[in-house]
């Protein structure tokens, strides 16, 4: 019989899941997060943990199908250490566009022509040299 104390455990890490969920949203909504960081869609979801950049669901795909693959997470249905709220905290869309990663700019809008895969693949197989897709 597990003891009393496993609830309270499980209690106390929704607790801080919940307030991890919380920081997120917040760094979600500041104004350079509100747009995906390759394809600058509105309302990502998911998070580059590699870089630390907000991401839509299309571009977290493609990211992971790179080689290396780049550390994707769900903003709302994964969990995220300490660590990884604060690295999260400290990059963002901001820092990432003046990172190693984000070596040519890219228009402010996708061309209309242009579907979010194809810009994004497009932008990250050029500006990541060495780098292959296996999709």
């Amino acid at each position: 019989m597990a003891p009393h104390g496993g609830s309270k455990m499980s209690t106390v890490k929704k607790k801080q899941d919940d307030r991890n969920l919380k920081i997120l949203r917040e760094q979600a909504a500041l104004a350079c997060n509100k747009q995906c960081f390759d394809c600058y869609q509105r309302g990502p979801t998911y998070i580059d943990m590699t870089i630390g950049s907000f991401v839509c669901t299309s571009c977290s795909g493609l990211l992971r199908g790179l080689n290396p693959p780049h550390r994707v997470k769900s903003i709302s249905m994964a969990t995220f250490t300490a660590d990884e709220i604060e690295f999260v905290k400290s990059r963002g869309n901001e820092v990432g566009s003046i990172s190693v990663c984000s070596l040519r700019p890219v228009p402010p809008r996708r061309p209309a022509e242009l579907s979010c895969n194809s810009l994004c693949r497009a932008k990250l197989l050029s500006a990541l040299p060495g780098r292959r897709s296996f999709n």
